[in-house]
């Protein structure tokens, strides 16, 4: 089968939909299936690497590190419609989405499409996320009208599936749940000897408890918020520490956040570090805490449960399914409910091993087969 990934960042790019999208690209190849890939260069060069093409692209202003590309067709994208993908697969709804439009079309047997959705984007629209006509109108309906294309529209959550299954979207759009995968494997064993040493590194006492964020540093994931509410936790906990680690456009932000609040010697803003070396971050911690609400996927959150991490959490349609309240993690609302849901798991990791198995479904094998299932399901509707 010949299958054409698309997506506006590359897939070795260190956020959470490049990273699914190197998973599924890596398991589809193991399956011995010719998988290509489009994505956008990060300088105004096209390149190609191998079945990676990178198109010339600029940046698009509307959020940090999105590069944008208006022209639809060049030499590698004739080179696609030669090749004649059976399977066409978007996982962004912007530029690479567009060419796709045009592949599509020019394609003399028209491919399968498939799409995700990876983006809740009523958090990502920055000054107009007050707008109740973007949120509430404009985002559904340029949404609805990429979906329409596709053959089937996959959702990594029930909470996304929800999302879409409002009146606010087309009833006539085949939507599929398929849990992103996660690279466990990467993840690898359990780091604890190296844990004084990290701890050591980071400047936090050995015996001290660690509340760790990873992940993305950027305005929808409400880590002022999170510093808020730590805040206030550590004037009754003073041997506590936050942790931040992971890069991003609020990354100078939070820092000031954290003056302005009288915590810095309470916290720790780290650079962000490769995949392959989260592990010891995780390990050095005592409890993952997020205040997102724009999580369509929670790898984080996962990653930290698979790591024997307690989790809070205030977006609860992303966890519902995983959190044992109290056994391997709470959630909350504010700051009172944060405090509560702290103190009932901050010792949790140093007790009684939490033996509750992460579905199978989060497992990149799975995540893949579940995906390949699906474009043969849709190769046989168009087929006959």
């Amino acid at each position: 089968m010949k299958i054409l990934l698309l997506h506006d960042v590359k897939p070795e790019k260190q956020n959470g939909v490049s990273i699914s999208l190197a998973i599924l690209l890596r398991e589809l190849e193991k399956t011995g299936h010719d998988v290509r890939v489009l994505t956008l260069s990060d300088d105004a060069k096209s390149c190609k690497e191998g079945n990676v093409y990178a198109l010339a692209s600029m940046p698009a202003f509307i959020y940090p590190g999105i590069r944008l590309r208006t022209k639809k067709h060049s030499k590698y994208v004739r080179e696609l419609v030669k090749w004649g993908p059976d399977v066409i697969h978007t996982n962004c709804e912007f530029s690479t989405f567009e060419i796709a439009k045009y592949i599509y079309k020019k394609c003399e047997k028209k491919p399968v499409w498939i799409h995700t959705l990876h983006t809740d984007y009523r958090y990502y629209v920055g000054p107009f996320v007050k707008n109740r006509f973007v949120t509430e109108k404009f985002i559904p309906w340029y949404l609805n009208r990429c979906f329409l294309r596709s053959d089937a529209l996959i959702v990594p959550t029930s909470k996304t599936y929800d999302y879409v299954k409002t009146g606010k979207f087309s009833d006539k759009i085949n939507t599929v749940i398929i849990p992103t995968g996660i690279d466990f494997s990467e993840l690898g064993a359990e780091r604890r000897s190296e844990i004084p040493q990290t701890r050591k590194e980071l400047g936090i006492p050995g015996d001290a408890k660690i509340v760790i964020f990873l992940g993305r540093v950027s305005s929808e994931k409400n880590l002022d918020e999170l510093a808020e509410f730590f805040a206030e936790y550590v004037k009754t906990h003073d041997n506590t520490y936050f942790l931040s680690v992971g890069d991003g456009p609020s990354k100078e932000t939070l820092k000031k956040k954290i003056k302005k609040l009288g915590i810095e010697n309470k916290a720790v803003i780290h650079d962000g570090v490769p995949h392959s070396e989260i592990r010891k971050y995780y390990d050095a911690a005592d409890v993952f805490a997020s205040a997102s609400m724009s999580e369509t996927q929670g790898l984080t959150f996962y990653e930290a449960l698979y790591c024997n991490l307690p989790v809070i959490a205030k977006d609860r349609r992303c966890l519902e399914d995983a959190i044992t309240e109290g056994q391997n993690g709470a959630f909350f609302d504010d700051e009172e409910s944060f405090i509560r849901a702290l103190d009932s798991v901050i010792d949790v990791k140093n007790g009684k091993e939490n033996s509750k198995q992460l579905p199978e479904c989060f497992e990149s094998e799975k995540f893949a087969s579940s995906v390949l299932k699906l474009y043969e399901e849709e190769l046989k509707k168009k087929n006959g």
